[in-house]
């Protein structure tokens, strides 16, 4: 299920009931603890076993066996499939005293079985506590049980094991109340508060926009994209002669049903990149890769990620890649979404590194291209957006 279990309640005297596997009740205690389900065993078998084997140096060797239906199992199989029957068993008991020593105070053993069921699983959980315990447990019938639709037999076993040690217990203090005012704003209502307007850099313009920058129709426009940010957020941490093998093996995964023309195209683009030694510092060290930001703008929040970023002693360089398939000839000609992107992340910034120069950059990936983006351009974009 999807449902969070928690393992460990807030403290304090909380009311609550937890559901939870044996597994997962490891280690935890609770004063009331049922078993509801104990008539299940385990039946599950693999096909594929691990086997033990001396060679004639009496060497333990490791070797996988298949387990074939069992009319077709020969001696070995048969042994095999033993083996891990006994194992499974074991671990089924193992369980068992896990799930009975939970109890504090009160254990509650319940069993159902559907119409289908049979009373042949004698080492079910259910068979083996009622065996043991029915000769020293009294027997009574139950009247809660016997109010319920569906139950054939009320009889149950009850094993009380009395208070024989003296109870502690424990001395609570209060301090006196003490009758004071109440301020006057206990009656009043709470006044309304207005949540601040989100800002997304990278959504900031409507959708037309956005897919427009993109400068293609069909899929690849896209997984193009997506596919360099993963490439250029991880490749600069290899070695510079694995790089290569890294990407052809990532780019050739069928998932991605890429042609081996866009295969090629990619792997092409991405090797300029990181090759040139313009680019050299965006991807060396103290470079950050995929930069969470958040911060305030005119009074509203703004979220966003940096596809990469370098900071010096002295300067901030921040980078933003676009996989437009046709770039444009000048930071004049740079889409308003795109300047108003790179613009916020600058405005953030500046916040925290109000003493060192920032520079913004737009990465074009297609050519490859690093195109800086003026000051003037910047601002006027950041004006654009305070003024809205």
């Amino acid at each position: 299920d999807s449902i969070e279990i928690k393992r460990d309640l807030d403290h304090g005297n909380v009311e609550a009931v937890r559901i939870m596997t044996v597994h997962g009740a490891k280690g935890l205690q609770a004063p009331i603890v049922f078993l509801p389900d104990t008539i299940k065993m385990a039946v599950h078998s693999s096909h594929l076993l691990w086997l033990d084997k001396k060679d004639n140096n009496n060497k333990t060797n490791e070797f996988m066996i298949w387990l074939p239906r069992i009319n077709d199992q020969d001696e070995i199989c048969k042994i095999a499939s033993n083996i891990y029957d006994i194992q499974r068993n074991k671990e089924y008991i193992r369980l068992l005293y896990v799930a009975m020593t939970r109890a504090e105070d009160r254990l509650y053993i319940c069993g159902w079985k559907s119409n289908i069921e049979t009373d042949t699983k004698t080492h079910c959980w259910y068979n083996l506590i009622f065996n043991a315990l029915k000769p020293v447990c009294i027997s009574e019938l139950d009247a809660t049980l016997a109010q319920q639709s569906g139950i054939e037999n009320f009889e149950v076993l009850r094993l009380t094991s009395d208070q024989t040690a003296d109870v502690l217990s424990k001395k609570i203090t209060t301090k006196p109340i003490t009758s004071q005012t109440l301020p006057a704003w206990i009656n009043e209502k709470a006044p309304f508060e207005t949540s601040p307007r989100s800002l997304v850099p990278s959504h900031l313009n409507n959708e037309s926009e956005i897919l427009q920058s993109f400068g293609e129709t069909n899929r690849i426009r896209f997984q193009r994209g997506n596919l360099i940010h993963r490439i250029l957020q991880s490749l600069p941490n290899l070695e510079p002669d694995k790089r290569n093998e890294a990407i052809i093996n990532f780019l050739s995964q069928p998932y991605w049903k890429l042609s081996f023309l866009e295969q090629t195209t990619l792997i092409s683009n991405i090797i300029a990149i990181l090759n040139n030694q313009q680019f050299a510092p965006i991807f060396g060290t103290g470079s950050l890769a995929e930069v969470p930001i958040v911060g305030f703008l005119n009074k509203k929040i703004v979220s966003g990620q940096i596809d990469r970023l370098l900071v010096t002693k002295t300067e901030v360089l921040i980078i933003d890649y676009k996989t437009n398939k046709q770039p444009p000839l000048s930071a004049n000609d740079v889409t308003l979404a795109n300047l108003h992107q790179i613009a916020i992340y600058k405005a953030i910034l500046s916040n925290i590194y109000s003493n060192r120069t920032i520079s913004c950059a737009l990465l074009w990936t297609n050519i490859p291209q690093l195109m800086v983006i003026d000051n003037d351009l910047l601002n006027d974009a950041l004006f654009r957006i305070l003024r809205t």
